[in-house]
Formats: structure tokens, C-alpha cells, sequence
């Protein structure tokens, strides 16, 4: 009977320890991958979607390796390597539309080329640049 209990009692020991560590890698409700992240922040400077244009956003593909999204005028796609909180995204591909935000698109897809890290916070995803430029995306609902 003892020994019972005492197996018992380690397997739900073990059993919430694994909970607990599963559940700290992650920010609750949260996903990295498959979430549409939207533009808040470039350069220091909070950004606002203009009139009725559809927003700046970002979204990962964990198992094609892909990212894609929208820059304000066209929509892009790429490879990307990501390794706990290390990102890289490769050459971008794009639809070619003139645009009136050439200049922001051409900075935003130069600071997505310059990525190495990510970080979740406040259920805010920063994508940092090795010269600590920050591009700073909140998760839409769809």
C-alpha cells in the first residue's frame, strides 16, 4: 500500500513538473507561429496604418519555414532559421506595385533583413536588429 502511494505520489510530481515547464516557454495565449502579428513600432517611432489601408503585418510558418505578410503597398514572402530566441530571415520575395510608401516598405524590408533575434514581451513580439533597432508587432485576433 505504501509503495503505492509512493509511486503514485512521484508520478504526480513528475506529471506537474512537465506541465509547469511546458507552459513556462511559452506567453499564455500567445503563439509565435501562425499568429498575424501587425506593425506597431519602427524606428522609435510608433506607426499608423493610413486611412482604410490594410495594416503592416507578419506572420511565421513553423512547418514550411515561411514567413509572409503584407508591407503596406505589397505583400511579401521568405525563408526564414529560428532557434530559441535567434531569427534570421532570408531574401524576401514581393509583388512589385508602385507604391506612394516606397521609402518605409524599402526601410522595413532592409530592417527584416538585418534581424537576429525575437522576443516576446507583453504579449508584444520585438524583432531585434544586432544594432538594437527593435520592430515591434501586437497580435491580431481573427
Amino acid at each position: 500500500m505504501l509503495k503505492s502511494k509512493i509511486i503514485l505520489s512521484l508520478f504526480l510530481l513528475v506529471l506537474g513538473l512537465t506541465i509547469l515547464n511546458c507552459s513556462s516557454k511559452k506567453t499564455p495565449g500567445i503563439d509565435f507561429f501562425h499568429t498575424h502579428w501587425s506593425l506597431q513600432e519602427m524606428d522609435g517611432k510608433s506607426y499608423v496604418q493610413p486611412g482604410e489601408a490594410k495594416s503592416v503585418f507578419i506572420q511565421f510558418f513553423e512547418q514550411d519555414k515561411l514567413a509572409k505578410g503584407f508591407a503596406g503597398c505589397n505583400s511579401f514572402f521568405g525563408n526564414f532559421k529560428w532557434e530559441k530566441n535567434k531569427l534570421k530571415i532570408g531574401a524576401l520575395g514581393s509583388t512589385r506595385m508602385m507604391c506612394p510608401e516606397a521609402d518605409f516598405e524599402n526601410r522595413f524590408f532592409a530592417l527584416l533583413g538585418e534581424i537576429e533575434a525575437y522576443e516576446i514581451v507583453d504579449k508584444q513580439l520585438l524583432l531585434k536588429t544586432k544594432s538594437g533597432t527593435v520592430l515591434r508587432f501586437y497580435p491580431v485576433i481573427e
